[in-house]
């Protein structure tokens, strides 16, 4: 695993907190900073100006001149809107300045230690000081509220808090931290205005990656999100280099629905490098759960890590250097539920009346239980599945959640589910680089998720537009079938397969350290994954996310936590 932080002691006479193994100090006292694992030179930008020092981390295109030139800006209560998704470190002679990310892509953490404060971008990490176990706040709140992981100021471990994304937070010696807002939710622009903006964010967020690195490659599963990754690398790298495409299905299935549409954008592009990764019953949903490794939080592929590593398999076999994922697409571009309470509180009832019948006519239900809920719930009130127990309901209450962001509803709603997102989805780019893969989601990023939320809410999804900003915006490379496509391809068949398989194994797992802490009742589970096992329509975004919290404790509880030693810094600073 690799992550970054930092010490900062009350006095300069107390020793700093520093990992023992591999790692890599870039500034010495006072305020160290260290490296920890294998960081490429292109992910690493160092400044120095008058008396200030920088560095930011990440994936950036940013060149040392113009982070100079930001150092040099009288004020530093801001980062202006470069691509990528990174983390920025400036120390001056009385603190130390980390400025995070506002989409929580590159989640930044803190402890409390006798004499100072340790941060670092590894919540494990810091945990491993205290000895910490896993935070039952945390937990009981994951349980309670899939599918969206919980939001707030603790991590999923015990005595170690989490900074706000998109704000910047101050070490000084003596003095507790101090977190300041620097991000702010954009306004709304005409809809010409916000689709130009939109393609001019994604296009440099995607050539922040292309040319960084020799050999990329994307997903392409046929979908709008990736399809349009993939067009826009293959548009922005050099006539002599390609882009490898990856299509995953199953071994038994070869022509038909996302398919058939990952072919005809391969097709449409003579640089795209068609990789067709055709699976086996081995690699189906709920294989290899045991087999997971430690991470800060619960992987979104936890559920499909077989999937996932027969894919890194691939990848590496293909020498890919980076790959593009289409992760954070639907949050950031599907209007989420809220828009709708939002066309009542606005009074745009006959909007809202077609709408509501249109998601109803697609789910092939009735409009009037929605209308009910409209008109008599709170949009965020959710009933806690039936899984969950008493006490993790009661633990969930006691977990103190971030205020909602000063915008609108909607847009406040697409803020925390892209948050969510892109916090967990860390954990899969910590699995992805144990095989070599460095996993990318440009989407993720504040400048793209800057540009999405200028959209009007006239101007985003309904029922009758399937993502109208990636259409409209990139109209002209889109070929006609994909830019024509109104669904995505669904995988409940797989989940449905896989949970067959291995439904014995499942149940033996549900069994075990959430039971043991009273945070499930296992037969509630059980129900649910048998009706799941034998085909019945079921809630796999409600149970998964339980299920890879079992799988993810057993891993955390089992592994060697991280090393650390009390000392002053003798290593050689390597900026």
């Amino acid at each position: 695993m690799r992550w970054f932080g930092g010490c900062v002691t009350s006095t300069p006479g107390v020793p700093s907190y520093v990992p023992e193994q591999d790692v890599s100090l870039v500034w010495e006292d006072p305020f160290p900073l260290w490296m920890v694992g294998e960081w490429s030179p292109d992910e690493i930008v160092f400044a120095r100006s008058r008396s200030r020092e920088a560095v930011l981390v990440g994936v950036c295109s940013l060149t040392r001149g113009e982070l100079v030139k930001w150092l040099d800006s009288a004020c530093l209560g801001g980062l202006p809107p470069w691509p990528g998704i990174y983390t920025v470190v400036v120390r001056d002679a009385c603190s130390i300045t980390v400025w995070t990310d506002p989409t929580h892509a590159a989640p930044l953490y803190y402890t409390n230690i006798e004499g100072g404060v340790v941060w670092a971008s590894s919540s494990r990490a810091l945990a491993a000081i205290h000895g910490s176990g896993l935070d039952l706040n945390w937990l009981g709140a994951m349980v309670c509220e899939p599918p969206i992981p919980p939001s707030g100021q603790r991590s999923a471990f015990a005595d170690v808090d989490c900074i706000p994304p998109g704000y910047r937070m101050m070490f000084t010696r003596g003095k507790k931290p101090m977190a300041q807002q620097w991000w702010f939710a954009p306004n709304a622009v005409s809809s010409s205005e916000a689709a130009t903006g939109f393609r001019w964010s994604l296009e440099k967020s995607v050539l922040a990656r292309t040319t960084t690195v020799e050999r990329i490659s994307c997903d392409l599963s046929g979908g709008l999100d990736s399809t349009t990754l993939c067009l826009l690398a293959a548009g922005l790298i050099e006539v002599d280099r390609r882009v490898t495409g990856l299509t995953v299905r199953p071994a038994s299935t070869d022509s038909g629905g996302d398919l058939d549409h990952a072919r005809t954008v391969a097709f449409y592009r003579h640089n795209i490098r068609h990789s067709i990764l055709g699976l086996t019953g081995e690699a189906l949903p709920y294989s290899e759960l045991e087999e997971i490794p430690p991470c800060d939080e619960p992987a979104p592929s936890t559920i499909t890590t077989a999937r996932h590593r027969v894919a890194y398999e691939r990848l590496v076999d293909e020498g890919s250097q980076r790959h593009l994922t289409g992760d954070g697409g639907d949050a950031l571009l599907i209007p989420p539920s809220a828009y709708l309470y939002e066309l009542a509180h606005r009074a745009r009832f006959v909007r809202l009346a077609r709408d509501v019948h249109g998601w109803a006519k697609l789910a092939d239900a009735s409009p009037w239980p929605r209308v009910r809920e409209l008109f008599v719930t709170a949009p965020d009130k959710r009933a806690s599945p039936p899984w969950a127990s008493n006490r993790a309901q009661e633990l969930a209450l006691d977990y103190p959640a971030w205020g909602a962001p000063d915008t609108s509803m909607t847009n406040a709603y697409v803020i925390s589910d892209v948050r969510s997102i892109a916090r967990t989805a860390n954990a899969d780019t910590q699995i992805a680089h144990s095989f070599g893969i460095h996993l990318d989601a440009p989407f993720m990023d504040r400048t793209v998720m800057d540009a999405a939320l200028r959209f009007r809410l006239n101007d985003r999804g309904s029922p009758w537009q399937y993502k109208p900003q990636i259409t409209d915006a990139f109209s002209d490379i889109l070929p006609r079938n994909v830019r024509q496509r109104h669904t995505k391809g669904g995988t409940d068949v797989d989940h449905h397969h896989g949970l067959r398989a291995h439904l014995g194994p499942v149940k033996s797992l549900m069994d075990g350290w959430l039971a043991g802490h009273s945070l499930i009742q296992p037969s509630p589970m059980y129900t649910a994954l048998d009706r799941a096992a034998i085909g019945l329509p079921s809630p796999f975004g409600e149970f998964e996310p339980a299920i890879a919290l079992e799988a993810w404790a057993r891993a955390v509880t089992a592994a060697l936590p991280v090393k650390w030693t009390r000392a002053f810094p003798a290593h050689k600073a390597t900026p």
